[in-house]
């Protein structure tokens, strides 16, 4: 692979604990009003996981703060 980490051991219990912690929040999202909020994801490379997602007040009446969270894992396993 192109990082090596094809091999990981522990690649399979990354990936279902992110799959586990990904559907937590969905479940959670699906109880709030997410109408007043827009979700775009911007491409910045050929993987999909090259993405950013920004989520904005659909319609803002003055300029916002940004609040950046960056992924504190080195990038190497589990999900955007």
């Amino acid at each position: 692979s192109a990082h090596g980490m094809t091999d990981d051991p522990l690649r399979p219990a990354v990936n279902a604990l992110a799959g586990a912690y990904e559907a937590q929040v969905r479940a959670l999202a699906a109880r709030l009003d997410l109408s007043a909020l827009r979700i775009t994801t911007h491409a910045y490379g050929a993987q999909p996981h090259h993405a950013l997602d920004v989520i904005a007040p659909a319609a803002p009446t003055a300029p916002m703060p940004v609040v950046l969270f960056l992924h504190g894992g080195g990038f190497t396993h589990g999900h955007r």
